[in-house]
């Protein structure tokens, strides 16, 4: 059997690689819009979206679980080349994980609002694993409804799921049993900060003012980690707001890629 071509939108041009994640019930095209205005600021870059398992032409696998699924196809991505990293909530999640196998390659990360669930404390962030765990619950309970996505989507973008464009409703509804066993992946995970406390790559956190409870919590743990070179608030911002405004994300993570880069690439 031949193994289907990942796909993956590319702007600007050069031997400094940027990779760029998405998140849950997203797609790369919408996050290539954040890579093409990091690559004009950064010389000599060229910036990759990819589709994750599921999303693009690599098929979903029943025998293996979703992050693993996205992981393997993200290993398959980079190689053995380095790249700067840039991922937005899951996609961030991802990122995170993708360094702790492959740091080498990794040589600085970006993360927009990861949903890092496993390292909030227990009791120090017990509402906002409440408030994650009620978005979960709500979910489960509406797809017998036919409005579990829709309940899971305006809890996270924070706006009536009529707002959205019918296309794109139609396409999150499509997806809603992909999106459900991500939602449901990351609010369990397990992995401590402590697991990510040996990471190497200079790392810089994002989040935005106006999100919900838990991603700005997750963001403020992981900015006690060593190799965290800052914490980026965003006034006003959403969890979703890096899709419809990328330009004030843009400048941050530039910066932050240009720091890095203190070397050749390898």
């Amino acid at each position: 059997m031949t193994t289907p071509r990942i796909e993956t939108l590319c702007t600007g041009g050069g031997d400094r690689r940027v990779l760029l994640i998405h998140g849950s019930g997203s797609a790369a095209k919408p996050i290539l819009r954040l890579g093409e205005r990091i690559v004009a600021e950064v010389p000599d870059a060229e910036a990759h979206a990819v589709s994750l398992a599921g999303y693009g032409s690599v098929a979903s696998d029943s025998r293996q679980a979703r992050i693993d699924q996205h992981l393997d196809v993200l290993l398959q991505v980079i190689g053995t080349e380095r790249w700067h990293v840039v991922g937005h909530s899951m996609g961030a999640f991802l990122a995170l994980q993708l360094a702790r196998q492959a740091s080498r390659q990794i040589e600085s990360l970006s993360l927009i609002e990861p949903t890092a669930f496993g390292v909030l404390d227990s009791s120090a962030d017990r509402e906002a694993i409440e408030v994650d765990r009620e978005v979960i619950r709500r979910f489960a309970a509406g797809r017998e409804k036919g409005v579990g996505i829709p309940a899971f989507i305006e809890a996270w973008n924070q706006s009536p799921w009529d707002s959205l464009p019918e296309t794109l409703r139609s396409r999150l509804l499509d997806m809603e049993a992909l999106v459900y066993e991500e939602a449901s992946a990351v609010s369990f995970d397990q992995t401590a900060l402590s697991d990510y406390a040996g990471l190497t790559p200079p790392m810089l956190l994002l989040a935005g003012t106006a999100s919900l409870l838990p991603a700005k919590r997750i963001a403020e743990r992981l900015s006690t980690l060593p190799s965290v070179a800052g914490l980026h608030w965003l006034e006003g911002a959403g969890h979703m707001a890096v899709l419809r405004d990328p330009e004030p994300f843009a400048g941050p993570i530039a910066e932050h890629i240009r720091s890095t880069m203190l070397s050749p690439p390898g």
